[in-house]
């Protein structure tokens, strides 16, 4: 501001003008500089750059600021300076002055026409404010000539991908086991054999032919390792420490939980939650003596036991069909249906004259051709398209 003579755009304007100029020296030094030494720089008061509400403008301003790296446009395409009217911005500062905080604030055009350094330097390096639609953790991507400045989105994996790869995981672990349980033996066996052996061979022929019967990837090393620790025809040893349970113990744990799970799928009831299960393995561990700090073992059983189960929706035509085939509804359907063909006027009751018929009821001729099957016509009688059980 340059006294009362200035009206009061003239001195608001003056002090945006101020603002974007030190909120660019700030920007253009990478922290080399405070923010208040900044605001000194550009013309403002002690009284000013200790006023949080200024201070606060010029930070904000600063990180909206991206300096463009000499170099990274073409020179037809670079701002000479950045502003409008009497307030204009324009900066000297090469990419080895910016680190150097005395090189900070030279070469800085007039702010209304009021001089704060001019000092000779290299060509300008440009920079410019963000619009509010290129954030800057926005991603861009160039399709031709056209941006599309979209934010990139973090998508979550459904139930079905992750039990998908756990039981992907387990399954390629049993082919590497497999594998290097054949490679092991088959080391042995050649072992045994006089070196001028026909059949002799190396480690890594016998292991690559043990990987492509089992299409598996494991590694000569490995095998020709646990043949020298006299691990022969053995699972190889997994990663860390030693679990709470054995392994005899763990695998009757995953019997167990797959076993109570594909009963509850059987019986077409609810299946239980994460936590229903939690409380079940917890109270099964704890009858059987082991109550030491297990953490999360139902979501661990869920992992190991991946492959045995797939994840989808609910067959609700299947479920409801299993719920109907008691003992008591399919003995009333059997035992009503001879009275109701003979009811119909369909056949009529066995005698003994009948021999060539066998059952309890006799036919009466073509009368088997008026019989339709509902079940395989998929005909709906009660408008239902849903397959949720209707009657068909």
């Amino acid at each position: 501001m340059q006294g009362s003579s200035l009206t009061a755009s003239e001195q608001e304007n003056a002090l945006e003008g101020k603002i974007l100029h030190a909120s660019s020296i700030i920007a253009a030094a990478k922290g080399k500089i405070k923010i208040r030494a900044a605001m000194r720089l550009v013309g403002f008061t002690d009284q000013e750059a200790k006023t949080m509400t200024l201070y606060q403008k010029v930070r904000r301003k600063s990180q909206n600021i991206v300096v463009m790296e000499k170099g990274a446009l073409p020179k037809q395409a670079v701002p000479a300076q950045i502003g409008d009217g009497a307030e204009t911005v324009s900066s000297t500062l090469s990419s080895a002055d910016r680190n150097d905080p005395a090189s900070v604030g030279t070469e800085i055009s007039t702010v209304n026409n009021s001089t704060i350094a001019n000092t000779s330097r290299t060509a300008a390096t440009p920079r410019h404010l963000l619009d509010s639609a290129s954030a800057p953790n926005a991603g861009t991507k160039r399709s031709g000539e056209s941006v599309d400045q979209t934010p990139n989105k973090k998508h979550r994996r459904s139930s079905a991908e992750v039990q998908r790869e756990a039981a992907n995981v387990i399954m390629k672990t049993k082919k590497d086991s497999l594998a290097l349980k054949m490679a092991t033996v088959r080391i042995q066996q050649n072992r045994e054999l006089p070196p001028d052996h026909p059949d002799k061979k190396s480690i890594s022929v016998i292991v690559a032919a043990a990987n492509v019967l089992c299409d598996s990837n494991t590694s000569p090393k490995a095998a020709g390792h646990c043949v020298r620790n006299g691990m022969i025809n053995q699972s190889p040893l997994k990663r860390g420490p030693c679990g709470e349970f054995s392994k005899e113990v763990f695998a009757a744990l995953k019997g167990a939980c797959a076993t109570f799970l594909k009963l509850e799928q059987a019986e077409s009831v609810k299946q239980s939650t994460v936590k229903e299960m939690s409380k079940r393995v917890n109270a099964c561990v704890n009858v059987a003596g082991h109550k030491k700090s297990r953490g999360n073992l139902a979501r661990k059983l869920r992992k190991h036991t991946a492959d045995l189960f797939t994840v989808g929706k609910a067959n609700m035509c299947e479920q409801r069909r299993l719920q109907w085939t008691t003992h008591h509804n399919l003995n009333l359907w059997f035992s009503a249906f001879k009275s109701t063909l003979i009811e119909l006027g369909f056949g009529r009751e066995r005698t003994e004259t009948d021999v060539e018929t066998e059952g309890e009821a006799v036919l009466f001729p073509n009368q088997e051709a008026r019989i339709v099957n509902l079940d395989e016509t998929d005909g709906t009688l009660d408008e239902s398209n849903r397959n949720r059980g209707g009657v068909r």
